[in-house]
């Protein structure tokens, strides 16, 4: 059967979560139609404005709005020759931006997230990991999209991979919580025989990246990349040559990547952390699903790794995320 065409914007603030998600959902949906991706970097001008902006997209006629883009955000990209597009997006900075568009092009929006204070009528489909009670147009995932190619679950014997990120989204770090960890890399990697492939991230820090750099010999770790210093894009590669994954659980994108390998995932959190109601249901949700074990760093040392269960057999995400919008298509005519 011939997928039908159709124009897909992506709208991304820049934010690496939320552009993971924006295209995870538009790789999604290349595997049930015939998809032109345009993406439209978007950034909003005066964030003092941002509840004005809500104001008037929940009350007034979008189309008058229309004019309001290019006063509102600074826009990189063409956003309107197009006729019924799929528009796709994550972050609250950029709904108004998808509702005033969709009204300009008659298109569908979908959004992955909590739509916040915008009226979720005004989304078409709303992607989230925890349900929104009473929401028709919410779609539950097992998991949330990210930017990621699939990963063949192969991997090199006895090489274990650590995601570290850092300091934000209610987790904080202390330097005694640092050297716990860097102290039980070296004692895992000679009591489980293995080598580590570890990454820091953007939020790591200085502290971090120096004791790992002091203890970056070749009996513990096979490759050490440090942010902070030299940035490298060796997720995908660490996730796929891994038998096993710890990741420090801060960041919910780089968690889903490690489960997406369909690798083991360990996670670990600090001492002192609270993330916000969302993250910490998904964490849950995560955890009592299988898909993570959730650990303290300090307590790292104590991790059994179950060797006869390291590779998992995960949901098919990218049906859960076309089927829906398949299904709002056939209502809207393909140019």
């Amino acid at each position: 059967m011939t997928k039908a065409k159709h124009h897909v914007l992506v709208l991304t603030d820049d934010k690496p979560g939320h552009v993971s998600q924006s295209l995870g959902i538009g790789h999604a949906l290349d595997s049930s139609i015939e998809a032109q991706h345009h993406h439209i970097s978007i950034s909003v001008r005066f964030k003092s404005l941002r509840f004005l902006m809500r104001y008037l997209v929940n009350t007034l006629p979008h189309k008058l709005l229309i004019p309001t883009l290019p006063v509102f955000y600074r826009i990189n990209g063409d956003y309107k020759n197009y006729h019924n597009p799929i528009i796709i997006s994550s972050g609250g900075n950029t709904l108004y931006a998808s509702i005033v568009l969709k009204s300009l092009t008659g298109g569908l929006n979908l959004y992955s997230g909590s739509p916040k204070q915008f009226n979720p009528s005004m989304i078409d489909l709303i992607y989230t990991v925890v349900p929104i009670p009473n929401l028709a147009n919410n779609v539950v995932l097992d998991l949330p999209p990210v930017n990621i190619e699939k990963i063949m679950p192969r991997s090199s014997a006895n090489i274990y991979t650590l995601l570290i990120g850092g300091n934000g989204a209610g987790y904080q770090y202390s330097k005694k919580d640092w050297a716990i960890l860097v102290t039980a890399i070296k004692e895992i990697a000679f009591s489980h025989n293995i080598k580590w492939l570890i990454t820091t991230s953007r939020r790591s820090g200085v502290f971090i990246e120096e004791l790992l750099d002091q203890l970056n010999e070749p009996s513990v770790i096979e490759e050490l990349t440090l942010y902070g210093r030299k940035p490298e894009k060796v997720m995908s590669r660490y996730l796929q040559e891994a038998e096993v994954i710890f990741c420090t659980e801060d960041s919910l994108t780089m968690v889903s990547e490690a489960i997406y390998s369909g690798k083991k995932v360990y996670t670990l959190h600090p001492k002192v952390y609270q993330p916000d109601q969302n993250d910490a249901n998904a964490l849950e949700k995560y955890d009592s699903s299988g898909f993570i074990e959730r650990h303290p760093i300090e307590s790292i040392g104590d991790v059994s790794v179950n060797k006869k269960k390291l590779i998992q057999v995960l949901p098919n995400i990218n049906k859960q995320i076309y089927a829906p919008v398949l299904k709002k298509l056939r209502s809207i005519p393909s140019k």
